[in-house]
Parts: C-alpha cells; structure tokens; sequence
C-alpha cells in the first residue's frame, strides 16, 4: 500500500513542478517566484512527512496483525500447553525391560513398549542409537512412530534449543512450535518439544558429562493414524522414556 502512496506523492511532485514552470512562463517578471517555489516545497516536504508516518503506522499494524495470526496458528499461542504435555512420571506398573550402556559405561533400563505391533528396531545400525522401538508403515526406513535412546546428537552434547532446532528444521521444515522446558524426573530434567504440520517430537535429555547426553525421543508422523492412535503412542512413549533409570 505504501508502495502506491509513493507513487501518488512522485505524481503530485510532478504535477506541482509543472505548475510551477507554467506560473514562470506567465510570470517570469513577477518578483514573487520564489515565494512559489517555497510554498511548493513545503507543501513537498509536509507530504513526504504525512506519507512517512503512515507508513510506519501501517508497519506497526501490520506486525500486530502478524503477532496475532502466529497467536491463532499455534506459533505462540499454545506456549502454555507444552509443560502440560511434556509432564514424565515413573510408571506404577512394571514388566519386561530392556537395556542398554552409554559411552559412559554406565547401564540403564527401561520398560519394554508392551503393544505387540512394536518391532525392535536394535541400534537401526546407526553409532549415535542405543535403542529404538518402531510401529506402524515403514516409509523411506522410518515408522509411523518411533521411540529410541540415543546421545542426541542433534544437541551436540549442550541442552540448548537452538542447535536442535536447526537441526530437526532441516529434517521436517519450519516448526510450529519449538520449546525447550525442564522438568522434574529422577533421571531426565529437560524436555524439547518439537512440532510441524506433519511430524511430532519430544525428546527428553539428561547431561550424562561434559560430552554426552542422554536422550530418548518419539518421532510421530502426524498422517499414520486418528487422534486416537497418536493419543496411544504418545502415551506408551511417557511409559518408555519414564520408566527409564539407571542400572
């Protein structure tokens, strides 16, 4: 919008200097030109002032708008829901666990995902997993969901946002949300909640020494099955990353 208002005033500069030209064809004796060419270029001025602040005016409103829009997308707006969703306690129940060593040496367990359609999925032949879990189709060498132990490398040793961030935006685009939290858990004291129009992540982190981390994390693609079946998942993950302590 600024845009044509700025053509419109360069209209009217033009328009007024022809004006001007023409009074000093008519009157190029008269001594008063130059009161005409001053008033000309105040009234120049005063315009590109009034152009100038409604043009920061309509930025103003236009970020608003923008912070409103992000507010009603998810962007900021469900900030408040992510402790809520992210909340890990131990499991009452026990069972079958399994375990795995840290570069650390030192041993931890967890309870084993007890739906029989999880498949284990072992180390998936990469240095940086300790345990992974998979259900559902298998698309491109990765399940609908997916839960694994690992030193989280996309942290690179350091509970900061902002490298996982970059990280998993180059995995799954742009996020909608991106938090990182702590949390209260014998074992892990941090969660990254990390969510895009077709995939969830939370991963939770333990600083295991200057070097390592511990994290266990759930990949959800969003298109693998109904609420209710995220609803699932989500749930059996909390009894997975909970259940986890050290040996």
């Amino acid at each position: 919008m600024w845009k044509e208002k700025l053509k419109g005033l360069i209209k009217d500069v033009c328009k007024g200097v022809k004006e001007v030209c023409e009074d000093v064809q008519e009157e190029v004796k008269d001594a008063n030109i130059g009161e005409h060419l001053k008033k000309v270029g105040e009234e120049i001025k005063k315009a590109g002032e009034d152009l100038r602040e409604e043009i920061l005016s309509e930025e103003k409103s236009d970020e608003k708008a923008d912070e409103r829009g992000q507010s009603d997308s998810g962007v900021t707006g469900t900030y408040e829901l992510c402790d809520e969703e992210v909340e890990l306690a131990v499991p009452t129940e026990d069972g079958p666990r399994g375990e795995f060593t840290c570069l650390n040496e030192k041993t931890y367990s967890f309870l084993i995902p007890k739906e029989e359609d999880f498949v284990d999925e072992g180390d998936c032949g990469a240095a940086e997993i300790h345990q992974a879990y998979g259900c559902g189709r298998e698309i491109n060498y990765e399940r609908d969901a997916v839960f694994y132990y690992s030193i989280a490398p996309e942290f690179d040793c350091e509970i900061k946002e902002s490298r996982a961030k970059a990280a998993y935006s180059r995995y799954d685009s742009a996020p909608t949300r991106s938090k990182l939290m702590e949390i209260e858990h014998p074992l892990f004291t941090h969660a990254y909640l990390f969510d895009t129009p077709k995939k969830y992540r939370i991963t939770y982190l333990k600083q295991l020494g200057e070097h390592e981390l511990l994290g266990c994390e759930l990949i959800l693609r969003k298109s693998g099955g109904d609420d209710t079946w995220k609803a699932k998942m989500i749930e059996e993950f909390k009894r997975f990353a909970g259940s986890c302590r050290e040996v």
